[in-house]
């Protein structure tokens, strides 16, 4: 019995040596194009006969971000990592056709809106890295990210006065400001291509999505330093 007892340590020891020379801490610095995919609404024609989507169009941007991880065996890595994209903007111009029944009807007015959006991303990602054989080394990923997203968007205000002549519409514009934070599911894929024992560069495409009014594609490439 005794002598098992002191096999214990000797074995937990010898555990633990084989995790520690297993492990790796590694730190990145990644650049991405920011693709959106924002969800869409559809508004019903108003007292002025205004339709139009409410959320921004599609755009591309760009962004940048450090990360830092720590690969626990040769396929399995825990990754924190901060990425924040520029803001992309977006405009619209609709024609507002002024209150229904009216005679004569007042001249349509084109009234263009404008939008802005920025999203920052803090993200807690699990990473599979299947055995491969050569300089290149793909990987799954996969957790969950804090979103804070930073928007702005113009809303309409309409008015009309009737003389003698017609009714003359007036239209003028308001800008609202709104910041959004929220959890959302992400999943990625990269291709490590090994420079050095050390050093790699990485291709790489990252998806967020829920809660967050779209689905954020970002595909870029980062250079990761591992000891």
């Amino acid at each position: 019995m005794l002598r098992q007892l002191l096999l214990i340590p000797i074995f937990v020891c010898a555990v633990a040596g084989s995790v520690a020379a297993q492990t790796h801490i590694y730190v990145s610095g990644d650049l991405f194009a920011e693709m959106p995919k924002f969800s869409r609404l559809t508004t019903s024609p108003d007292l002025f006969g205004t339709s139009d989507t409410v959320t921004p169009q599609n755009g591309v941007g760009a962004g940048g971000g450090g990360r830092i991880g720590v690969f626990l065996s040769p396929e399995w890595s825990v990754e924190f990592g901060v990425d924040i994209a520029g803001t992309i903007s977006s405009s619209r111009t609709t024609l507002i056709t002024g209150p229904i029944g009216i005679v004569p009807p007042p001249t349509p007015v084109p009234y263009t809106s404008n939008s802005t959006n920025s999203y920052g991303a803090t993200s807690v990602l699990l990473g599979y890295h299947p055995p491969v054989h050569g300089r290149v080394h793909p990987g799954l990923l996969g957790g969950i990210s804090f979103m804070h997203r930073v928007a702005s968007y113009d809303s309409p205000t309409v008015s009309t006065a009737s003389s003698a002549a017609g009714t003359t519409m007036t239209v003028t514009s308001t800008t609202y400001g709104a910041i959004d934070n929220g959890l959302t599911a992400t999943v990625g894929a990269e291709a490590a291509v090994d420079v050095s024992d050390q050093l790699a560069i990485v291709p790489e495409v990252r998806v967020h999505a829920g809660g967050i009014g779209a689905i954020l594609i970002r595909p870029g490439v980062a250079v990761r330093w591992r000891w």
